[in-house]
């Protein structure tokens, strides 16, 4: 027999409310002309309501007026945002620096009178060190106004050329590309403090409170100090142009080369690390406040914002003015092997990671299992009381635990702080990815994406536009939107790194070509031998951008930082080591954060010793990786909810999903999610388990990342179960099955996994079968002879073309 029931498949558009509002209508109108029909009682009704209806509409237009307009809080307003708080800060620097005593106002080459000072009235003097100056130096600065230098200004040239250079050398890339992992790995160290305890009402803990304070100052404070460091380095060249300019090469045009450059120097290695370091100290502070649940707050919403707007101008000016000046046709000829060498070196970390966080991924199961049997065997030979914790069988487990757990425990650490290097990887392609690195008819995702696009960008770019299908140029993207906030962050600052050297190599190499004296390619033979000079052997190995004296932090960081703001009236090498040690209290405050993560664990385990004699303990430390993966994972926020649906909190983050019923019954549907193939990819099990029985309908149309079983359903009394497209979802359908697919009314699992007829059908206590709407279904239909059915619906015209597994269509 075969039932078209395709409309019930159709949206129900009437609710309950709107039928009663326009059945109610009438009735009101037919109360007010049973009054005593008095044209007094009438206006004065009539005025009533005139009057209730205005205020209504003035309290409406109130309330429209406070609440702030869409576009305020969209990318583009965040940008131009952006643009204005950029164009400030450089307006006011400027200013401060026309306004200094060392700069006559304009850039003809004129002695100022700070450079002035700086010039010896004995240039005989023996003691200088000869030849302060060379390589690539030479090429930007004028060796014979150096000399005519105090032994002090030369000192000074040296020094900053010397720190300013280094960072771009090979050696110097590959440890700061290491060093921010190393950093954003400490970010993630210990965890935020809780701020509720650990019961059914989820009461405040203040001393929790109080901890995860100091735990976002300190975060705050290493933001502060970062952004510091930052600006003390452009001080310093801000310092050095106004103190030198005289001894800087010029153009034809009368302009300093560096001057010239200046836009594309601002993705100098040292600032662009600073700058994704502040990016990840953002992310952390958005999570510790989505954490603490003071208030609602959208930790990857507003981390997009502060992104687009303190980055966007800025990687819109660097490459604007590579594309312009023509920069990128010398790079792409001249400089290519160097970005490519220093890229190989990016990528091997890259994959050690990503291989590294595949095993541990794999051996979760099994150390969860391994810990949950030793909890359980220290809990028996614990006894009973409070005191039963300090015999000696417990003291043997517990020394056993620390032997032998410790690789188990070394994993729990790396997994707690390398989590989020993940990407999204094309299931269709396996572990075979990389033997299609060069096929035009493949998309490029996961590792090898990640490696490609953003490792290997200059070359990446044409790569991508060499794939044929736009499916496979979607997939090769998905790699990158469907990234957490953190890797995000992390392949951000992989990618402007790496292409530091390269873009700012390839623009001195134009303006040398344009300034025609003959001097590009030799410019262009120094700038290899200065970034592979490691493997020379003549000079020591660039070490990161980093410093980690944390000591600074009560050796005088506050004077430093009091004092580089005067920066008209110091050195241009003594800013730099300014913001050396302002990068050094940075680091101290990251250790700092983690020693309040610590410490807060360390007093809730002594006190869940005793729980009869301090109801003050309060939850543990939550994960960052757990609370931040929350704000992209649907299915981590579910399982951090438990069984406390906070329906508000998940609408919030993953748009109008779950829907409270008056009766307290729950309606899960993604049509209106705000991203269902990103959002929402985990085992259905966890709906399951945090709905219970109180669920009556479910809606996952084309969410294809869900899997599963779903005979986790199984009794639920769903009145809508729409699983259409998430083709990972599977299930054997045994008679119990049946009968519970049967008395749902609306369904549709057309395009669902593997769904297997299977169970002695004499089982079944019903005479209607409905198993229409499953073009997966497998099995024998002659499993069903010679019962009393007596309605057998398989929705027959697709199930011939589909289910052809089933015996009666052989």
């Amino acid at each position: 027999m075969v039932e078209e029931n395709i409309g019930n498949l159709l949206p129900d558009t009437n609710t309950g409310s709107e039928l009663v509002v326009l059945e109610n209508k009438p009735q009101l109108l037919g109360d007010l002309q049973q009054n005593d029909g008095k044209e007094e009682e009438k206006e004065t009704i009539s005025t009533a309501e005139e009057l209730a209806t205005t205020g209504q509409s003035q309290a409406t237009s109130c309330c429209t007026w406070c609440v702030p307009p869409p576009w305020l809080f969209s990318l583009r307003a965040s940008y131009a945002a952006g643009v204005i708080c950029w164009g400030g800060i450089a307006v006011a620097v400027l200013c401060i620096a026309n306004s200094s005593v060392f700069d006559d106002g304009d850039d003809d080459g004129a002695t100022s009178t700070y450079a002035a000072n700086a010039t010896t009235t004995n240039s005989t003097d023996t003691t200088c060190d000869a030849d302060l100056l060379d390589g690539l130096a030479l090429y930007l600065l004028d060796k014979k106004c150096v000399s005519e230098l105090s032994c002090e200004g030369q000192h000074q040239i040296a020094n900053f050329m010397d720190e300013f250079l280094s960072p771009l050398r090979v050696e110097a890339i590959f440890f700061t590309n290491c060093f921010m992992i190393f950093s954003f790995m400490v970010l993630q160290q210990g965890g935020i403090p809780a701020t509720t305890k650990e019961n059914k009402e989820k009461s405040r803990w203040y001393l929790g409170c109080f901890a995860w304070l100091i735990w976002v100052s300190c975060v705050g404070l290493q933001w502060i100090t970062t952004a510091s460091s930052a600006a003390s380095l452009v001080f310093g060249y801000i310092s050095m142009e106004g103190q030198y300019r005289d001894c800087m090469v010029e153009l034809s045009t009368g302009h300093a080369i560096l001057n010239a450059t200046l836009p594309v120097m601002l993705i100098h290695p040292v600032l662009v690390s600073q700058l994704m370091a502040m990016l990840g100290q953002v992310h952390a502070i958005l999570t510790a406040l989505h954490t603490a649940e003071f208030f609602q707050v959208d930790p990857r919403a507003w981390l997009r914002r502060y992104a687009v707007g303190v980055l966007g101008p800025y990687f819109t000016l660097v490459f604007g003015y590579f594309v312009c000046t023509l920069s990128f046709v010398f790079g792409y000829v001249f400089l290519l092997p160097l970005f490519t060498f220093s890229a190989t070196l990016t990528a091997g970390v890259s994959m050690v990671l990503f291989k590294l966080v595949t095993y541990l991924k794999a051996k979760d199961g099994e150390d969860k299992e391994a810990q949950e049997k030793f909890a359980k065997e220290l809990k028996e030979a614990g006894g009973e009381g409070c005191t039963g914790w300090c015999n000696s069988a417990w003291a043997k487990l517990w020394c056993i635990n620390i032997v032998q757990g410790f690789p188990r425990s070394c994993r729990d650490q790396l997994r707690e702080v390398l989590w989020w290097f993940d990407a999204w990887k094309d299931p269709e392609y396996g572990d075979e990815e990389f033997k299609h690195l060069l096929s035009p008819y493949h998309a490029k995702t996961g590792p090898l994406g990640v490696v490609v696009f953003a490792g290997f960008s200059p070359l990446g770019i044409c790569m991508f536009a060499r794939i044929y299908s736009p499916n496979n140029k979607d997939k090769s993207l998905k790699t990158f939107t469907d990234m957490n906030d953190m890797m995000s962050v992390c392949t951000l600052s992989f990618f402007a790194i790496t292409l530091s050297p390269w873009l700012i190599g390839a623009t001195w190499s134009a303006f040398f070509a344009y300034q025609g004296q003959g001097e590009s390619m030799a410019f262009m033979a120094e700038f290899y031998c200065h970034t592979f000079a490691a493997f020379t052997g003549t000079v020591d190995l660039s070490l990161p951008v980093f410093d980690l004296d944390f000591t600074v932090l009560w050796k005088g960081m506050w004077y430093d930082f009091v004092e580089m703001w005067d920066f008209m009236a110091l050195a241009p090498d003594e800013l730099l080591e300014i913001s050396n040690a302002l990068t050094g209290a940075s680091f101290g405050f990251s250790l700092g954060k983690v020693l309040v993560s610590w410490g807060l664990s360390g007093l809730v385990s002594v006190l869940t010793l005793f729980p009869d004699n301090w109801e003050m303990v309060g939850g543990r430390n939550i994960p960052l990786g757990a609370s931040a993966l929350g704000t992209v994972d649907a299915g981590m926020f579910l399982s951090n909810m438990g069984t406390a649906v906070d329906a508000n909190g998940f609408n919030l983050m993953f748009g109008e999903v779950i829907t409270v019923r008056n009766d307290g019954l729950y309606e899960f549907s993604v049509e209106k999610a705000k991203d269902k193939t990103l959002y929402f990819r985990f085992d259905v099990a966890i709906l399951a388990q945090v709905f219970g029985e109180k669920l009556v309908a479910l809606g996952l149309h084309g969410c294809d990342g869900m899997h599963g079983d779903i005979e986790v359903f199984k009794g639920m009394e769903l009145t809508s179960l729409n699983l259409y497209n998430c083709n990972k979802l599977t299930g054997e359908i045994t008679p119990q099955m049946v009968e519970w697919l049967s008395s749902i009314e609306k369904k549709d699992l057309n395009d669902c996994g593997k769904l297997v007829l299977t169970g002695d059908m004499n089982e079944l206590s019903i005479t209607k079968v409905d198993l229409s709407n499953m073009f997966t279904l497998e099995g024998d239909i002659e499993v069903f002879e010679g019962m009393q059915i007596k309605e057998l619906n398989f929705l027959l015209f697709f199930f011939y073309f589909y289910c052809y597994d089933i015996g009666i269509f052989k």
